[in-house]
């Protein structure tokens, strides 16, 4: 985390007009870790970097087991201005059930989903429902698992504002990325 949101600050000197943030998955062993809090703490301070361009992402599967310690930690994490991201949405047992109750700013449809709805018109259904929630909700929704332009073309029909996958950029070095950051116009 702390040489990602390092690289960020220095991307955002040289790249200014490109809009950065950075999105970290965090598992629930490390949120339960007991320096997590004073750990992104120090990564903000020491790295100059905004708050509130770090997305921490969490599955649903951090609150089956000990709810409420997670949901403290998440409240301290927020408390610094990070945001907060349900990950793989819909894939767990009650998903619905943490998005009113755990202090979450963004929503991520799982990329089964994605790949369903081009077949499946349950599924598609699904999706318009989670974008609509979402909307309502005010939370930012990224769909994920993009593959192919059709799902792409679908997405943008559903007006699902943020896409990752596959077909718009596989991971890759921060050499790379520079290289992708300095052909924006």
């Amino acid at each position: 985390m702390n040489e990602a949101c390092r690289q960020l600050q220095t991307w955002k000197h040289e790249y200014p007009k490109i809009d950065l943030q950075l999105n970290v998955n965090v598992s629930g062993h490390e949120l339960k870790y007991s320096g997590f809090l004073a750990q992104v703490e120090m990564v903000l301070k020491s790295t100059h970097f905004p708050a509130n361009r770090l997305l921490i992402e969490v599955t649903e599967s951090i609150f089956l087991h000990e709810p409420e310690p997670i949901v403290q930690i998440l409240k301290r994490v927020r408390e610094l201005g990070v945001r907060l991201a349900l990950d793989d949405f819909g894939t767990g047992y009650s998903s619905l059930a943490y998005i009113d109750r755990y202090p979450i700013d963004a929503i991520k449809i799982d990329r089964s989903f994605v790949s369903r709805m081009m077949s499946n018109n349950q599924t598609l259904t699904i999706v318009q429902s989670i974008l609509w929630m979402g909307r309502k909700l005010g939370f930012e929704v990224t769909a994920e698992g993009i593959e192919n332009p059709a799902q792409l073309k679908r997405l943008k029909e559903l007006r699902c504002p943020s896409a990752q996958g596959y077909l718009l950029a596989y991971p890759m070095p921060p050499q790379e990325l520079v290289l992708l950051l300095a052909s924006q116009p």
